[in-house]
């Protein structure tokens, strides 16, 4: 089977395929150091907080980083694009301050339903970065629609980096949740600041006005149904260790997030996948169905293959791989982490 040469979109492939194992394995690594250098009760609220970012940026994106995607690419006019664009930046603005005034507003009834009263001074850290994350997804679609997609691709790698040395710091140092999350706010501060600098370098200028009623209404007839999906993604994301952090003490949650916390078992086949579909698209549109049919199938067998010999070992190996990921202290969630193990293993066969 001959596979076609590469050109400069399975370039880019290549380099999301590196640039998706690097995060991958960061996160990985901010977890495992984070896990081992908290007490269980910091890594509770760590995890308590992530929660409440979680679902506070999927309420407050309302589908508006896909209408900046449809409504940017829907037209080449150069004003009306900076109308469309302007008028989901003021919503975004709105949405993300009424979330952080709710969080802030909330923070008693927050930490009393996660039974934690010390989660409360974290709130002031992580109220603004809903609004933040979302503003940066929305410009990284804006980016990849004029052509920025690798530059994209490398400033979320840096960002990835940047979070790992900001923990490796801190637990070589103070061990100080504040500090990190403080750090954490300032990264993103930073990050989206130069994300609208640089889209203003391409000659749209960000800025946030009173919008349009007519515009405003037609861009939140596209983003509302998606803002609904998203949100009830999120929410079933979520709601196991919403229900965990609202019956649990912040001990148990910090077992239960980490235990349940699914590895990359797949990054192979996942990486592997980014390279191999534009050639397999390129093979389709060449008529090359039986060659496209037989690529796919290799990529398959290795994928799973792949997989079910990692997820074999963790499940052999459970006390020892949540005792090197995480520490001692995790091992009373060994139970699940061998459930969400199977889990990973039955998905990886049904694929």
């Amino acid at each position: 089977m001959k596979i076609p040469r590469l050109q400069n979109t399975s370039g880019d492939s290549i380099l999301l395929a590196a640039v998706k194992l690097m995060t991958t394995l960061s996160a990985m690594l901010i977890t495992m150091v984070l896990s081992k250098a908290l007490a269980l009760t910091v890594y509770g609220a760590f995890v308590q907080c992530i929660s409440i970012i979680s679902i506070g940026t999927s309420i407050s994106i309302l589908g508006l980083a896909d209408a900046s995607n449809y409504f940017f690419n829907r037209t080449n006019d150069v004003e009306e694009r900076k109308k469309y664009v302007n008028s989901i930046f003021s919503a975004l603005l709105f949405s993300g301050l009424l979330t952080a005034a709710l969080i802030l507003a909330f923070g008693a009834q927050i930490a009393r339903y996660f039974s934690n009263d010390g989660l409360r001074p974290f709130l002031w850290l992580i109220a603004l970065r809903p609004l933040l994350m979302n503003a940066f997804c929305a410009l990284q679609v804006l980016h990849v629609a004029i052509g920025k997609a690798r530059s994209v691709m490398i400033r979320n790698l840096a960002v990835s980096l940047a979070q790992l040395m900001i923990v490796l710091a801190v637990s070589a140092t103070t061990k100080d949740l504040r500090l990190v999350l403080s750090l954490y706010l300032a990264l993103d501060i930073v990050v989206t600041g130069l994300f609208f600098i640089s889209f203003a370098k391409s000659g749209f200028w960000v800025r946030p006005r009173f919008p349009d009623r007519r515009i405003l209404r037609e861009i939140f007839s596209f983003s509302l149904p998606m803002a609904a999906y998203i949100l009830m993604n999120a929410l079933l994301r979520d709601m196991d260790r919403l229900m965990i952090g609202g019956l649990e003490s912040a001990e148990r949650l910090a077992i239960y997030a980490n235990c349940a916390k699914i590895l990359p078992f797949d990054f192979v086949s996942t990486s592997f996948l980014t390279i191999l579909v534009p050639i397999i698209t390129r093979l389709i549109h060449g008529g090359a169905l039986k060659e496209a049919k037989a690529l796919f199938s290799l990529y398959l067998k290795i994928g799973y293959t792949i997989t079910w010999i990692l997820t074999t070992a963790s499940l052999l190996c459970s006390s020892q791989m949540i005792t090197f990921l995480y520490s001692e202290k995790y091992l009373p969630g060994e139970t699940v982490f061998i459930l969400y193990v199977v889990v990973e293993m039955v998905k990886s066969g049904i694929t």
